[in-house]
């Protein structure tokens, strides 16, 4: 049931559902983050050249990069059939680990297109890479690129077929993420033509029917039954239903198809968190928690379910239920990110010094491990509030509006406001904004109520006295 908490997480952060498809495409451009540098190419390309290869930039050491691609040379003159030097060089640059060479590889990838332009593996890292980085336009152009070179007859049918495949996976990807439904419905439909039983890619052709024109809602909806019979682990067709609807702003038809849901599958656990989940974010919380207990009477030892209950404890004030909740899922999954997110702030909002440590702790140790993560460093901001380290909160609130790209949940507006008014109380109509700004936006607050009292006490507030300079 991860499905859930994932798409929750997504909204809460209030990025994009589309920023899912850029960090999929990061990852099938990049290497693997665990273990030794990743240096197989290709899955018969295990060879000495290329392992060295990645152990030479592992190294950092001066001259690596050119060690790495006088090695990668010998391997491809060894094995004709693998990727350009140059493009592997890119790859292994990318390991998540090797940050140094990040900004190398843009570079490299220009190099190898260059050296060998009809090659479609260059074109095809080039435009996974863009669409992980969010350019659009870029990712399409290299995209269409990869397409029309994998059909050159220098390639083995069954290449041809894998190049082909992977350069309509990213185009499809590309023009989700840019809402062009019929050009994503094109690559989609070429996809499933070679795999029909996909289920996930049919569902993601029954989104794009959805949003074409001309109310196609009933063809995306058998779209979606389809996708279900060929994998049963996707959520059921209604509650899909009912997220277009909400993804599409009419929240009527979104509920009718979340009641029609439940009615279908009285007894599916993920079906009431599904319901729940939507339901929170429309701040309707006392008919979440009916749906998140009722998931829970039909199977309570399931995470997902567990974490919905923490988290309605906690914006109940319950903060003891939530912190046994959150500690139990740790203790279970120690690598738990939303677990460890969530008690941090549970923790927080305690009095005392020992829940605040451990707070600290717990924030600390999760901003470190998610560092591109706009919440887990907006939550590090607020716990830094909470200790009256001021300071060091608004620098975690910078990171965590860098990482969002500007865009803020109305729980870390909420932050700002609280550490802008503590740094400052002059400024307090910059305060007052962000504020503003929190109850306005959609989906879940967790500190409405919170936000609402400390507007109101600023309006009611004098206006600062001048000082003596500005008279």
């Amino acid at each position: 049931m991860r499905w859930c908490l994932d798409r929750w997480e997504t909204r809460l952060r209030r990025v994009p559902l589309r920023v899912a498809l850029f960090a999929a495409a990061f990852a099938a451009a990049a290497p693997a983050a665990a273990g030794p540098v990743n240096t197989n190419q290709d899955p018969a390309a295990k060879m000495e050249e290329i392992e060295k290869a990645g152990e030479k930039l592992k190294a950092k050491q001066a001259g690596a990069v050119d060690e790495a691609l006088k090695l990668l040379q010998e391997a491809v003159k060894k094995k004709t059939d693998l990727p350009p030097a140059r493009l592997m060089l890119a790859r292994l640059m990318m390991d998540p680990r090797l940050q140094d060479y990040h900004p190398m590889v843009r570079g490299q990838l220009e190099l190898a297109a260059s050296e060998d332009p009809g090659h479609p593996e260059v074109y095809l890292t080039n435009a996974q890479l863009a669409l992980a980085e969010r350019r659009i336009t870029d990712a399409l152009l290299s995209g269409e690129k990869a397409l029309a070179l994998a059909a050159a007859d220098r390639w083995p049918a069954a290449t041809k077929k894998d190049l082909q495949s992977k350069a309509r996976q990213v185009l499809a990807a590309a023009y989700e993420a840019r809402s062009d439904w019929p050009a994503a419905r094109t690559q989609l439909a070429a996809l499933l033509d070679a795999d029909p039983k996909n289920g996930q890619l049919r569902s993601r052709l029954a989104r794009a029917v959805f949003f074409l024109p001309g109310d196609k809602q009933d063809d995306a909806y058998q779209e979606l039954v389809q996708a279900v019979k060929d994998d049963t682990l996707l959520e059921p067709p209604t509650v899909s239903m009912a997220r277009l609807w909400n993804a599409k702003g009419d929240t009527k038809k979104a509920r009718e198809w979340f009641e029609r849901a439940v009615k279908a599958e009285p007894n599916s656990a993920r079906v009431h968190v599904a319901y729940a989940d939507w339901l929170m974010q429309q701040n309707e919380i006392e008919q979440a928690k009916l749906h998140v207990d009722q998931a829970a009477k039909i199977n309570a030892n399931d995470p997902e379910v567990q974490k919905f209950q923490g988290l309605i404890a906690r914006i109940q004030g319950d903060l003891g239920t939530a912190e046994r909740i959150f500690k139990q899922i740790l203790n279970s999954s120690p690598d738990d990110t939303y677990a460890r997110n969530q008690l941090a702030l549970v923790l927080a909002d305690q009095s005392g010094d020992p829940p605040h440590k451990l707070a600290v702790q717990y924030a600390e140790l999760n901003a470190k491990a998610n560092q591109k993560s706009p919440e887990a460093l907006a939550t590090l901001g607020y716990v830094y509030y909470r200790v009256a380290n001021v300071d060091e909160g608004l620098r975690a609130l910078q990171l965590a509006l860098n990482a969002g790209n500007g865009q803020l949940s109305p729980d870390t507006a909420y932050y700002l406001a609280l550490c802008l008014f503590e740094k400052d109380k002059d400024k307090a109509e910059d305060v007052k904004k962000f504020l503003k700004a929190a109850l306005e936006a959609k989906g879940l607050f967790v500190y409405k109520k919170d936000a609402q009292k400390l507007l109101e006490k600023l309006d009611k507030a004098p206006p600062p006295k001048a000082s003596s300079s500005a008279k």
